[in-house]
């Protein structure tokens, strides 16, 4: 069997609540504590002295935490997507590909009562933010422009 859609929607989902946690986080350490020792990528990650100090020009307030906030998300979540559509065999790596079979996602434990995915992940992606945004609850931001 396939992916179902109930592990699909659920994988989605918990891709999506990923994003907006480490999109706050890394806002937070930047605008807020001023940590700038928490960069793991690339490997060899870190910002240089000049970047620090540039870095630490930034005021602390809301509208700058927000606007971080979904520059990160969107960093993300792009990744994603195009992960996804790899995944989806509807794009392909980059580059030296000559290799390239193809990958598949199924459930690790089939069960015929689940229904299968009907849609391409990169598809159902964006959608299950919303699905994410009801989950979460109330936290005082957000990082779409939808009024409730």
């Amino acid at each position: 069997m396939k992916l179902s859609n109930t592990n699909a929607k659920i994988l989605l989902v918990e891709a999506n609540r990923i994003i907006e946690k480490y999109a706050d986080s890394d806002a937070t350490k930047i605008v807020e504590k001023k940590d700038f020792n928490f960069m793991c990528y690339p490997p060899n990650c870190g910002f240089s002295d000049a970047e620090k100090i540039e870095l630490g020009k930034l005021d602390n307030n809301e509208a700058l935490k927000s606007a971080l906030r979904k520059l990160f998300a969107n960093n993300s979540a792009t990744v994603l997507f195009h992960l996804f559509n790899i995944i989806d065999e509807t794009g392909d790596p980059q580059g030296e590909n000559s290799a390239w079979t193809g990958v598949k996602m199924i459930d690790l434990e089939p069960n015929k009562d689940l229904e299968p995915a009907e849609d391409f992940l990169h598809d159902m992606f964006f959608d299950t933010y919303w699905d994410w945004r009801e989950k979460r609850g109330e936290k005082g931001w957000k990082l779409d422009t939808y009024e409730d």
